[in-house]
């Protein structure tokens, strides 16, 4: 029964995953059912209303049958695959670290708290990546729940720093530094002076491999910490990597249990800045993705009902064949532009599926567009008052208006392909904010990793 009930619920979340191809289903097959009419008419369109009827009942048909081979999108690892690769990467990573960090001889009541905190964080990340059965839900499909998972790694992640010996603090904050030193999240210099100074603390002797703007968090040393070897000058730009200066930087911490709450908990709070800006990053390329795909549905539908209005109120076959000429001149023109747009995109970061939606919405919006631009432009002289030569004797309009029988002949109106290839354009320029707000986030992301994002140190 679970096993039934498991193939039901990814049917379903197939079916929804498929929504997105229904209107052109219904659109193409009503479509050809009416073109079919020149050569073959029987019951399926020996009338307009059944031809609507039945071009809807088989687009159904067709679309649920497709649900079958969409049902990978209701699986953890289907429906973003490239995603879920990261994820169980990172995982493996964490989990390790985590078990070295349960086993390890020195307890203490903080320790056991973030030991406790991560095994939790852990537990759930692999109930949904490695357990079997793997989980299917809605999660997947909307790409919701894998920012949710990369924000429980980052939460075992800064967990795991109240923990760590020594060497693999150091490791992290350097890694955080590379990330931090070109990155635009706000606040950024700031982030920068918090980790060298607590890397000073650890070990001043590492602190000379900060980037500068995190060297300036490192405090000066003063006289009386100088001692009988050297002046105040001379250990002050030990400490905060000065090499320049001609003195050997002093030597870290006798032990790694040595390192202070103090400086454990700096980096903890610097991770935890970059791994919020990553996840709100991630939240808006998802957010946008799924209001991409929303839209494309609806104004789907709502062409759908364009089209079998048109077809009841009596469009003939040939006036049909325009509008689809029409439609799939802006939806090509429209393509191409996407096409050049995708060939100068080099940031290479995973949008969880935008750009598959912006593929698909683009020949939908564009052959709208190119539909309507048609029927404005050939309707508009009406809207132009008569004036000078324009006016007849009557004082009327002089200007040719063409009935909608005649815009749709492609004999008459072969003017309407050029209309139709500029209209096509028209939904890129509309949307080229959205776009940009999508890329300045994939921006943000690439800028605070680093060359080595799958590094040990973690790149979610």
């Amino acid at each position: 029964m679970k096993a039934l009930g498991r193939l039901a619920a990814e049917y379903v979340l197939g079916i929804v995953a498929a929504a997105v191809m229904l209107p052109a289903l219904a659109a193409l097959i009503t479509s050809l059912l009416v073109l079919g009419q020149s050569s073959w008419t029987g019951v399926l369109n020996d009338n307009a209303s059944r031809t609507c009827l039945y071009g809807t009942g088989i687009a159904v048909v067709a679309w649920l049958l497709l649900g079958l081979l969409c049902r990978r999108f209701a699986r953890v690892d289907g429906a973003q695959p490239g995603t879920y690769g990261e994820l169980v990467e990172a995982f493996a990573r964490l989990h390790a670290r985590v078990q070295a960090a349960g086993a390890s001889g020195t307890r203490s009541a903080a320790v056991d708290l973030a030991v406790a905190e991560a095994t939790e964080q852990c537990a759930f990340v692999r109930s949904k990546l490695v357990d079997r059965p793997q989980p299917i839900g809605a999660e997947w499909l909307l790409a919701n729940g894998y920012v949710d998972l990369w924000k429980r790694i980052h939460r075992t992640e800064e967990a795991l720093l109240m923990i760590e010996p020594e060497p693999d603090l150091l490791r992290d904050g350097l890694h955080d530094d590379a990330r931090l030193h070109n990155s635009r999240i706000a606040g950024g210099d700031l982030l920068l002076r918090r980790l060298g100074g607590a890397i000073a603390m650890i070990s001043p002797r590492v602190a000379a491999f900060l980037s500068d703007d995190a060297r300036r968090g490192i405090p000066p040393v003063n006289a009386g910490a100088a001692g009988a070897g050297g002046t105040a000058t001379e250990t002050g730009a030990a400490a905060t990597g000065d090499l320049s200066a001609g003195t050997a930087p002093p030597p870290g911490p006798p032990a790694s249990g040595a390192v202070s709450d103090e400086a454990r908990s700096l980096l903890r709070q610097v991770r935890l800045a970059i791994n919020e800006y990553r996840d709100s990053r991630r939240e808006g390329l998802v957010r946008a993705r799924n209001n991409l795909y929303a839209t494309v549905v609806f104004t789907g539908l709502t062409g759908y009902v364009l089209l079998v209005i048109a077809i009841i109120a009596g469009a003939k076959p040939k006036q049909i064949v325009a509008a689809a000429s029409f439609y799939l001149v802006g939806g090509l023109v429209g393509l191409c532009r996407e096409l050049s747009r995708a060939s100068s995109d080099t940031t290479l970061q995973d949008d969880f599926g935008f750009g598959v939606a912006r593929l698909i919405h683009t020949p939908l919006f564009s052959g709208l567009a190119a539909v309507g631009g048609v029927v404005l432009t050939s309707i508009f002289p009406a809207l132009i008052p008569p004036s000078g030569s324009a006016t007849g004797a009557a004082g009327t309009s002089t200007h040719q208006i063409l009935d909608l029988t005649q815009i749709f002949d492609l004999s008459r109106n072969q003017g309407g392909f050029v209309i139709a290839a500029v209209f096509g354009l028209s939904p890129n320029l509309l949307l080229s904010r959205l776009q940009r707000q999508v890329e300045q986030f994939k921006t943000d992301l690439k800028s605070s990793e680093t060359g080595e994002s799958g590094g040990q140190a973690g790149g979610g």
